[in-house]
């Protein structure tokens, strides 16, 4: 006989579970199962799950970096603040006050860029920045060099997205002594370099993206 569980245990079950829930059915009761209406919704709401769970396992498993930027190609905040007039990139004062923090890598390599949300990393309703911060530490991902947000917006015209883009790094003290972090979004098919404060408790929604490099 077809019930409401037995449609709901075979869309959203699997692994052993779902083979003796076979093995309890005749052939009619799981083709009749099939068949009902709720029986695709569940199903879907499985795949959901699995891909999550995927996901939080493995972080960069086939994840294609979205971009390649280099790193160390300045000496001094000075030079950066050149670099970003030349190009007539208008920063906020704030922006500004975090550049005069950042420390500045020696000798030029190449980063890969790779971005994923708050909601890839295991929270779709979003989560702290610790929690973010947590996630990466757990797969052993380092913090990219603090130089990385400002030479994202000097070498890279477009994201992936038009999401906000927070950059997996150390926190930077602003002049109120708050830690925060840069960030990247687009705004009118141009992007801007920000910056977002960054508590261990600072709260982001599961949109948020995070750039990281591994």
């Amino acid at each position: 006989m077809v019930t409401e569980k037995l449609v709901r245990e075979l869309a959203t079950v699997y692994g052993d579970r779902c083979v003796n829930i076979a093995q309890e059915c005749t052939p009619d009761d799981i083709l009749d199962a099939m068949k009902h209406p709720d029986f695709a919704a569940y199903h879907r709401a499985l795949f959901e799950k699995l891909v999550f769970e995927f996901q939080q396992r493995e972080l960069t498993v086939d994840r294609q970096p979205f971009a390649s930027i280099q790193i160390g190609t300045f000496k001094d905040v000075n030079e950066l603040r050149q670099a970003l007039q030349d190009k007539d990139y208008n920063i906020s004062r704030h922006v500004n006050d975090l550049l005069n923090r950042v420390k500045f890598v020696d000798g030029v390599r190449q980063v890969k860029l790779y971005s994923a949300s708050n909601a890839q990393l295991g929270y779709p309703n979003g989560c702290t920045v610790s929690e973010s911060f947590g996630v990466f530490e757990k797969f052993g991902i380092e913090k990219m060099p603090d130089e990385a947000g400002s030479q994202c917006r000097l070498q890279i015209s477009r994201l992936p997205s038009v999401a906000r883009y927070l950059f997996y790094t150390d926190t930077i003290f602003d002049l109120n002594s708050d830690p925060c972090l840069f960030e990247t979004t687009c705004v009118d098919n141009h992007l801007e370099l920000d910056c977002e404060t960054a508590f261990p408790d600072s709260f982001y929604g599961g949109s948020w993206m995070w750039v990281y490099s591994c």
